[in-house]
């Protein structure tokens, strides 16, 4: 494969990452990467995306710990919502909504607009049972980021937590 900056032969070995999607404790596992020598141009790809986005989805609506600016963003970007479509939804303005994404100052969301968000990420999913009683739980504590390693495993990911 070419380099798509300076046309020079890329190598490519599978590596480990330690952020997806903005999510700094999301830990992937055997990730293909390609590498150029000449330029230093790295490209990475990740097999089955849906299934990798589904997987953390489903982990971030089941956490118990209140969501964080960048998994807000995170659910939001992958219902495919836009901040305004999202507040819209919510019946909330747009500008909270940019606030709750606000990894700087964030405003808390509060415990029932994220279970809507969450109910609204898992809504959208293949998902034929969802246990609604855990729901009771989540963002009842301070908002801490998920820690969750992922491996490829054939056609999906399999999700260990981290602690």
């Amino acid at each position: 494969m070419k380099c798509m900056q300076c046309g020079g032969s890329m190598t490519s070995r599978q590596e480990t990452r330690r952020s997806y999607g903005g999510l700094e404790r999301v830990i992937m596992e055997g990730v293909q990467v390609r590498h150029c020598p000449d330029c230093g141009e790295e490209e990475i790809s990740y097999s089955n995306v849906e299934k990798l986005h589904t997987a953390l989805t489903l982990q971030l609506a089941w956490k118990e710990a209140g969501l964080t600016p960048r998994e807000i963003r995170f659910l939001r970007t992958y219902l495919g919502l836009s901040g305004s479509d999202l507040a819209r939804r919510m019946g909330v303005t747009k500008e909270t909504v940019s606030r709750w994404e606000c990894v700087d100052k964030p405003l808390s969301m509060g415990p029932m607009a994220e279970r809507l968000l969450r109910l609204m990420a898992v809504r959208e999913q293949p998902v034929t049972e969802y246990p609604l009683e855990r729901l009771e739980h989540v963002a009842t504590t301070e908002a801490t980021p998920l820690r969750v390693r992922l491996k490829p495993r054939k056609q999906d990911w399999t999700v260990e937590l981290s602690t």
